[in-house]
């Protein structure tokens, strides 16, 4: 009888055993079978890690290497989805010139051109800014001069942006980079406006671009966030532009807000202490 207990507890102990085995050995598994998804194409891998031990810490670090490889996908897809966005207009207007003027307005297309040229040098900016290898190059200019180089990247008529309220402060920014964020206000103002006009307005302590319109849909959040599908429009956008700011402005210590008064759409920029 005695020997009976000893067998069947020496039973209960290996299947222990083995099940803390089968146990210990389950994270690998998990670790394994996304590695599998990962390599199928599956780039949604989250895996719950609990343990600390060498395999705990092995997933950890796939885990980032998926994020890492994410982002860098991301960026790639966003740089290229820009090129077609930003392109499409001064390739229009080129073609608008040729086909409007038998003399050739070479003026006008050597502008069309010299477009074509800033967007690569934008685009580029664009690429490091969110793969996060921008390097910045600070200093003092104006807001006056930051609205006119984002009106001449934007091809904008002078007749739609108003700006007659803006203060003589200096910020502190890259004038390539907070040009673009600047643009996109200006572009979007006009694109989605009631009446084709914005107006921007600046103090000490904040930028302000307005413009008559319905209010955003979506909570302001939804827009800030890229390769959201219901961002694409009918105007012919993608939905990249509040996107691109945002990230340009925390690049800037700005906080980037949006508001709703009277019938007019309010995108402002506040200088962080």
């Amino acid at each position: 009888m005695f020997s009976a207990y000893i067998g069947l507890g020496f039973i209960l102990f290996l299947t222990t055993i083995y099940l803390l085995i089968i146990r210990s050995l389950k994270p690998l598994q998990n670790l394994e079978e996304s590695i599998k998804r990962f390599k199928d194409g599956d780039s949604n891998i989250e895996i719950d890690i609990k343990s600390d031990d060498e395999i705990g810490r092995v997933t950890k670090e796939f885990q980032k290497a998926v994020e890492h490889i994410n982002s860098l996908e991301q960026s790639r897809e966003l740089f290229l989805r820009n090129i077609i966005h930003e392109l499409k207009t001064p390739i229009t207007k080129g073609k608008l010139i040729v086909a409007l003027n038998s003399d050739l307005n070479l003026e006008n297309l050597d502008r069309v051109f010299n477009r074509l040229d800033s967007l690569i040098n934008e685009m580029a900016n664009i690429e490091k800014l969110t793969s996060k290898n921008v390097e910045f190059n600070f200093q003092l200019v104006g807001i006056e001069t930051i609205i006119k180089e984002a009106m001449q990247l934007g091809f904008f008529d002078s007749e739609k942006v108003s700006y007659d309220e803006v203060s003589n402060h200096k910020l502190s920014v890259d004038l390539n980079l907070i040009s673009i964020a600047f643009k996109n206000m200006i572009d979007n103002g006009i694109r989605y406006s009631k009446d084709g006009l914005v107006d921007i307005k600046s103090d000490r302590n904040s930028i302000e671009f307005i413009s008559k319109g319905d209010k955003l849909k979506e909570s302001f959040e939804h827009y800030t966030k890229p390769f959201n599908h219901s961002q694409i429009t009918s105007k012919g956008g993608f939905g990249l532009g509040i996107y691109l700011t945002n990230k340009i402005a925390k690049k800037h210590n700005l906080n980037f807000l949006y508001s709703y008064k009277n019938g007019r759409n309010i995108f402002k920029f506040i200088h962080q202490d």
